[in-house]
């Protein structure tokens, strides 16, 4: 898909007035044959056992203990690593325990993801035991697959009844895909690089971009939605230093030589870097850090910045590099587990030994963050 593609694309979106959804939101997620899809959950480790023949989906009287088990760990157990606060009585607390289960009631894709993710934090859970582990997987990319096949029919028809669904659902589609893990050795977290199947996939946060672009603010963070704008994310200060991180030289750094590069998208590396400095600033300042939200940066992330991505150019994914490190500090830390470590290790593949001098910095501090949390444990 070529940069002038994407942007028609987003000039569509970006003309629609506030209000009512937009009539062709599959013109959102289309490629050049018709569609953009969502990233699948599907691996080479062998076929998925299907869940669509089981009593629980046909007969509404039949019970499902696995779904059972999956609903009740959701609710008493991951829902509450979804949320920075540590009150049970939160508001985004109770948006993922209550809310977002009263949506799957009604949008049936919204409670297969939900069952996908809880699936995924069981299987974190049994991390040490191989064969619950590997039980748990199988369940959970066994409900992402069918979740994700209901709703991306359901992105052909977008309105006002739904918009709530497809939202919660973008959410989940990306943490069921961080909890996956790593797909491959060019798959970088936001989008995956190097092949022309990737140029047509909807880079995971911008699933929550496009349907917000679509449906007015008003229209969408209403009912069962409102926490998400009635709760302020709450911004503790770290009493213990160890996740304080110095980035204030080495990304002035990097700006400063991303400034003098003679690179055709240097404007565009320009503006990602200074995201990403404010993305620091507001998570750590300059001296005192605190829990702040850092997947903002990659839901600003312009198109023309994702595609010099996906051709694996040294610049973007210098940037990217540089991001690396917060996430050694977002909550919840569960679904994250060895990206850090795997997105460095890929790049470091994907550059000249020119460029790889340049990981120092975010490397050492990955390293640096890994021992002082082992210190705590």
């Amino acid at each position: 898909m070529t940069s002038a593609s994407l942007e028609r694309i987003q000039r569509s979106a970006l003309r629609r007035g506030p209000g009512r959804p937009r009539k062709d939101w599959a013109a959102l997620a289309s490629n050049s044959t018709g569609t953009w899809t969502l990233k699948s959950f599907s691996t080479s480790s062998g076929p998925l056992t299907s869940l669509e023949d089981q009593p629980s989906t046909n007969n509404a009287c039949s019970l499902s203990v696995s779904d059972a088990e999956l609903m009740a760990h959701y609710v008493h157990c991951t829902a509450t690593t979804l949320s920075e606060s540590d009150s049970a009585d939160s508001g985004m607390v109770m948006f993922w325990k209550h809310n977002v289960l009263k949506i799957g009631f009604s949008h049936q894709y919204v409670l297969r993801l939900v069952y996908a993710l809880a699936a995924f934090h069981l299987a974190y859970s049994h991390g040490k035991e191989p064969k619950h582990r590997a039980k748990y997987l199988s369940v959970a990319k066994s409900h992402s697959e069918i979740g994700l096949r209901q709703l991306n029919e359901a992105l052909s028809d977008i309105t006002e009844s739904n918009c709530s669904a497809l939202y919660v659902s973008a959410l989940l589609v990306s943490y069921c895909s961080f909890a996956a893990g790593p797909k491959s050795v060019n798959d970088l977290m936001v989008c995956e690089v190097g092949s022309e199947a990737a140029y047509y996939q909807l880079p995971l946060i911008h699933g929550v971009r496009l349907i917000r672009r679509a449906i007015e603010p008003a229209t969408l963070f209403t009912g069962y939605l409102a926490p998400l704008v009635e709760s302020t994310p709450e911004r503790k200060t770290l009493e213990s230093p160890h996740l304080h991180i110095n980035w204030v030289d080495p990304v002035e750094k990097l700006r400063e030589w991303i400034g003098s590069s003679s690179d055709s998208h240097t404007t565009t590396f320009k503006q990602a870097v200074l995201s990403l400095s404010a993305v620091y600033e507001a998570n750590y300042g300059n001296k005192d850090g605190s829990y702040g939200l850092v997947f903002g940066w990659l839901y600003r992330l312009q198109d023309a910045f994702l595609i010099s991505l996906k051709d694996k150019q040294p610049l973007a994914l210098l940037i990217l590099s540089y991001f690396v490190p917060l996430l050694k500090t977002i909550r919840p830390c569960w679904l994250l587990v060895n990206w850090p470590e795997h997105i460095l290790k890929s790049i470091r593949g994907m550059l000249s030994e020119e460029h790889q001098k340049w990981l120092e910095w975010p490397e050492q501090i990955v390293t640096q963050l890994d021992y002082q949390a082992s210190q705590l444990a």
